[in-house]
């Protein structure tokens, strides 16, 4: 189950860098967007829960929504060919963590504490990296970061957060 959670956690974020190009519309305002607030559906019973934590309003929302549309891409592409392993669902919790670090801390606990999701991808600005990885350390859930680019997040020696951006 690991190996298949990282397979598709990559792929989601090969489909994320690889839609950053693209002009794709948002689906977040379509479904009711709230700072720090769930964008998709809450953790479904029986689902491999995803969280996605990416700045979907402010100055950075653009790319929160590229990046949520290329995840939520690559989750139903999964979906539609049987889900993990061919039967279990992935069920994306996105929140917005408007690009500010102590939104991103609060998006992060929503995540975690209510949603509980069992992997999460993001956040977006390393600011808000550092300012939540802590929290899925201390919950044991695999964070991959596909944008923040500082140092000091690979060398905080959190073994559950992964960084995609070279530093």
């Amino acid at each position: 189950m690991k190996k298949t959670m990282a397979w598709i956690m990559a792929a989601a974020m090969c489909l994320t860098a690889t839609a950053c190009g693209s002009t794709a519309s948002s689906t977040a305002s379509a479904a009711g967007s709230t700072a720090a607030g769930t964008v998709e559906s809450s953790s479904v019973e029986g689902a491999f829960n995803l969280g996605l934590i990416c700045p979907l309003s402010g100055s950075s929302a653009v790319s929160g929504q590229i990046m949520q549309n290329a995840t939520k891409m690559a989750v139903d592409e999964i979906n539609a060919a049987g889900g993990i392993n061919g039967t279990i669902p992935i069920n994306l919790v996105s929140v917005d963590d408007e690009g500010v670090p102590a939104t991103s801390v609060t998006a992060m606990q929503k995540l975690v504490e209510q949603d509980k999701v069992n992997a999460v991808i993001g956040a977006q600005a390393s600011s808000c990296t550092l300012a939540n990885m802590e929290i899925t350390k201390a919950a044991k859930i695999p964070q991959i970061t596909p944008a923040s680019s500082n140092v000091a997040v690979t060398q905080s020696g959190n073994d559950y957060i992964y960084q995609l951006t070279a530093t």
